[in-house]
């Protein structure tokens, strides 16, 4: 019978009778005895107290639930259900197909449904539901046939890995792996940032690809192990990308909750495991940086990635599982879905709903659980929406809409339904319904599309001296003597260092040889009355003249002189001695404090922002968590990819993404992944300044108040424009 015929029944004097394949067995959970129930053709699990236990039992088909709640009575006593709290099981059994009235046939099942609360990956739906879902380019699931008759080939070897010899062993080994990286941790960082790059992508997916069979493989073995059975597996590809999967749901019917964690937290057991085993590899190959690449590679990804997708407890995945054990709510996923739709309805709606049977803590728990989760789903779907918009050109805008589809269309056909049953059975609530559901949407819809967000807007910037206090070579040449050191004090016009270049005192010299001996020449041409030769030489001792003037400047130059009063800046100066500088290359600072300017990345939003500015001061955070007031100088009118300063990059510790640049030059090894506009801040002209040269900080353009649906389409428009940048190269 449907949902909506039971809902305008009188149940009290209905007969019930549970499903002939629904099992049950008693558990201790803090003491109490519960019991589990089990369909085991649809692989679903749930939990119902001594008391419902004993209710439930009752319902033969030939008792009502009066009588029932009659024969609980004289049985339980003082803990009896109640009418009202017989009724709202039933209805729980009913909706949950683990019972249907006794002139109705049993529930028909769908073998191979998705269990209410089984781990990421098992068994689909079949019929129509299960095509449908499998038309959902964000789930594609591919089971492996055969996979329990190779498991049990392959249980032999594999099984003394789950032994206790072989657990303490390995935690030993994650130990001493966190140990080498707490103390190699920047010099790790520094080697493993190329596993970031575009460029790395195919081995990042082979290593996770490897990773994670072995990750499912571990599940396997540890559910085998304890004297579960493993259903089947295979691979899901989201959004393309491969995740392995298995089917371990039989660990529920476990009795020891601590051997359903063991299962749950072996796979990411293992993962750590491979990744210490990395982590000691890579300390012990110092020297080659390939196999440090691929070792970074490993720990990275089975490391980083196993905390971040299978310990989250908002996702299907083993942190979940093992949450919901130590909290003993089985259907942790399923209660705080129920718990959620039961608020939402008392508060949009009005309906008397019945309220979950957890008690204490654990019923505001689920549902605070339930609305976390439910944001979690909307931010994956909207993250998977706008990847698969820009990762797949023009076509990946049909991807994200179908994939959309697909996970609104079960959502709202329920709320159909639903909106049809309250319509026909309560038309006034219906009605409240109506006014108050429409009246958030277009809450929501305002708020998303119209109202203005004032967020701040901030440039990632960095305090140099300015470019004029730059000391520069002007002449090629080798260091032949260093006058300063680091920290001295100079004035304009003291020698710094000399430099040695013979080649251009050489050039001089045949210079002034070749004016004087065209100046010879030329008295000779004046005393013989020669016009055209004394014309030509006129023009060449002219000519020499200006070359001689040109030489003599570069000569002069290889005597660097300080331009400006000031201190010397500029590490190891002595190690010059010896070495070749070119033309230009940056040799020194000679500056004073008020010398420096704060130079900041200023990103198109943040442009917009600057509008506003004016003549008025900025606020420089310092990386110290100082607030100062700068000006804003002037704002360079063309955007470029450049960095300002490498310890910007995101690979070098600083807060810009970059890529990685096809340029030969180290200096433009990376670049920024969008185009930033430099922007000119001076520093106060009163007090002291007591920030020091290279110091990071963020400057406070202003605030931005477009809405959040703005935000997202220039976001969208970014990664498709970056998206067809990385395809035409």
């Amino acid at each position: 019978m449907s949902k909506q015929k039971t809902h305008t029944l009188d149940l009290a004097q209905q007969t019930i009778r549970v499903a002939d394949d629904v099992r049950f067995w008693p558990v201790r959970e803090r003491g109490e005895c519960v019991y589990r129930v089990e369909i085991p053709s649809l692989r679903r699990f749930f939990r119902i107290g001594y008391e419902e236990y004993v209710f439930v039992s009752l319902l033969d088909g030939e008792t009502s639930i009066a009588q029932a709640c009659g024969l609980a009575a004289s049985r339980l006593g003082k803990r009896a259900l109640s009418i009202q709290q017989s009724t709202a099981i039933v209805r729980w059994l009913l909706e949950n197909e683990l019972a249907s009235l006794a002139a109705s046939p049993s529930p028909i099942r769908q073998p191979g449904a998705r269990p209410v609360d089984a781990p990421a990956g098992s068994a689909a739906r079949s019929g129509v539901s299960t095509w449908i879902k499998r038309l959902n380019p964000f789930w594609i699931k591919f089971p492996l046939p055969g996979f329990h008759d190779r498991l049990e080939s392959v249980m032999p070897l594999a099984s003394p890995l789950a032994s206790r010899g072989f657990v303490g062993g390995a935690v030993g080994v994650i130990c001493s792996a966190a140990l080498t990286l707490a103390f190699c941790w920047d010099e790790f960082w520094a080697s493993s940032s190329e596993v970031f790059y575009p460029s790395s992508w195919c081995w990042w997916l082979g290593v996770w690809i490897g990773l994670k069979l072995v990750h499912e493989l571990a599940h396997a073995v540890a559910c085998h192990r304890q004297g579960g059975e493993v259903g089947e597996a295979g691979l899901v590809f989201i959004l393309f990308a491969p995740i392995a999967y298995v089917d371990v749901t039989s660990c529920w019917r476990m009795p020891s909750r601590r051997a359903r964690i063991y299962v749950s937290a072996a796979g990411m057991f293992a993962e750590w495991v491979i990744a210490s085993l990395a982590m000691i590899a890579w300390s012990l190959s110092p020297d080659s940086v390939q196999w440090r690449f691929l070792m970074s590679n490993v720990i990275i990804t089975a490391g980083l990635s196993t905390i971040i997708f299978n310990a989250n407890v908002l996702m299907r995945f083993d942190g979940y599982f093992i949450l919901a054990d130590l909290i003993e709510v089985p259907n942790l996923a399923a209660e705080g879905n129920a718990s959620l739709g039961r608020m939402i309805r008392r508060w949009l709606v009005g309906e008397d709903v019945a309220d979950s049977n957890l008690m204490g803590w654990r019923r505001h728990f689920v549902v605070g659980y339930g609305t976390a989760a439910m944001v979690w789903r909307v931010m994956v779907c909207v993250s998977l929406a706008i990847a698969a918009s820009t990762m797949f050109a023009g076509a990946g805008v049909v991807i994200a809409m179908l994939g959309i589809l697909m996970w609104v269309l079960q959502p709202a056909k329920q709320l159909a339904a639903y909106s049809s049953r309250l319509k026909t059975t309560q038309p006034g609530l219906w009605v409240r319904g109506c006014v108050l559901g429409w009246t958030a949407v277009a809450a929501i819809a305002a708020m998303l599309l119209v109202v203005p967000i004032p967020t701040a807007t901030y440039a990632p910037a960095i305090v140099q001296y300015q470019p004029e206090t730059m000391v520069r070579a002007g002449c090629e040449g080798f260091v032949l003597r260093i006058h300063v050191a680091d920290g001295d004090v100079v004035t304009k016009g003291d020698v710094l260092m000399e430099l040695e270049n013979r080649s251009v005192a050489n050039r001089l010299e045949e210079l002034e040889l070749a004016h004087q001996q065209t100046e010879i020449r030329l008295r000779q041409a004046i005393e013989e009355r020669n016009a055209g030769e004394r014309m030509i030489l006129r023009e060449k001792q002219a000519s020499l003249a200006l070359q001689i003037v040109v030489v003599r400047d570069q000569v002069d130059s290889l005597r660097v002189v300080a331009d400006r009063d000031g201190r010397v800046i500029g590490r190891h100066l002595d190690e010059l001695v010896g070495t070749y500088v070119g033309e230009g290359d940056a040799i020194m600072v000679v500056a004073t404090d008020r010398d420096k300017e704060v130079l900041a990345m200023v990103s198109q939003e943040g442009v917009e922002a600057t509008d506003a500015i004016g003549d008025r001061p900025v606020i420089l955070w310092t990386a110290d968590g100082r607030p100062m007031n700068v000006r804003l100088d002037r704002i360079e009118p063309r955007a470029t990819d450049r960095l300002i300063d490498p310890s910007l990059a995101a690979i070098n510790g600083g807060p810009m993404a970059v890529k990685q640049s096809h340029q030969t030059d180290a200096n433009d090894s990376v670049r920024l992944l969008e185009p930033h506009f430099r922007a000119r801040f001076r520093l106060p002209d009163q007090g002291p300044i007591d920030v020091p040269a290279g110091m990071h900080g963020e400057a406070m353009l202003g605030y931005r108040n477009d809405p959040i649906a703005q935000r997202i389409r220039v976001s969208v428009a970014k990664l498709w424009n970056q998206a067809d940048d990385d395809t035409s190269r």
